[in-house]
């Protein structure tokens, strides 16, 4: 299992696309809610750093939970 994307780029403009949705770690696209996971990858490495707490306030199918334990991030649900 891969634990991070082969080719990730931190977005650096107001308009994010994602060719394919992430396929790494845990993440699957198998139910239409969940986002990809290139969003919350994206917001914690622009907004945290490493040891910080970053709140996930949906507590859907846990893709920022991933994300926040792959970047070393401490994941707190509400």
């Amino acid at each position: 299992m891969k634990d991070k994307p082969e080719h990730f780029e931190l977005e650096d403009t107001t308009i994010w696309n994602f060719e394919e949705r992430g396929n790494w770690a845990t993440h699957k696209g198998d139910y239409r809610g969940n986002c990809p996971p290139q969003v919350p990858r994206n917001l914690i490495l622009k907004y945290t750093k490493e040891g910080e707490i970053v709140l996930d306030t949906f507590c859907g199918s846990g893709t920022t939970m991933i994300e926040t334990k792959l970047l070393n991030r401490k994941g707190v649900r509400n």
